[in-house]
């Protein structure tokens, strides 16, 4: 038995609120799904940048084993920008579940360093600098849950 795709339910089911449709442009902008093809409504909320940067170096003020906030907040800043298209609206934005989007975030971000630490554990004899980059690893994952938990109690609240 083979595990169906989010590409195999597009074409079987079509979209549906729990999944996440990958936006392409088509239609005049309107939309459609990169997946499957279907076409998409857009949502949109439009993002205010100004704000988002100074909650990030709002945060990077309090973020545990960081020296220079205002480095860190800035390089987050700056890979955030380029990761979600500049200024560009949140797309589905009524439709998304922001708070389960990012729990599913932290998990990949916990998946993704075991795999690295894994790595890096089957080969520590020819690592240079592998007790630093075994410890970034694990302050890396302890963000990832204390993120997680976070969240977890927020989601509760809803």
């Amino acid at each position: 038995m083979s595990t169906m795709t989010a590409y195999d339910f597009c074409k079987i089911e079509g979209h549906v609120k729990p999944t996440n449709p990958r936006h392409q442009a088509a239609f005049d902008g309107a939309g459609s799904c990169a997946r499957c093809g279907r076409r998409l409504e857009i949502d949109e909320l439009e993002r205010n940048i100004e704000l988002e940067e100074k909650w990030t170096l709002d945060a990077a003020r309090y973020a545990q084993y960081v020296v220079d906030h205002h480095m860190a907040a800035n390089m987050m800043n700056m890979y955030r920008s380029a990761r979600t298209n500049g200024s560009a609206p949140w797309r589905d934005a009524s439709e998304r579940n922001w708070i389960d989007e990012a729990i599913e975030e932290c998990v990949d971000l916990n998946a993704y360093l075991c795999a690295e630490m894994q790595r890096l554990m089957d080969n520590y004899e020819n690592h240079e600098g592998w007790d630093k980059q075994i410890m970034l690893m694990r302050m890396a994952m302890a963000a990832s849950i204390t993120a997680f938990h976070s969240l977890m109690q927020a989601k509760k609240m809803d």
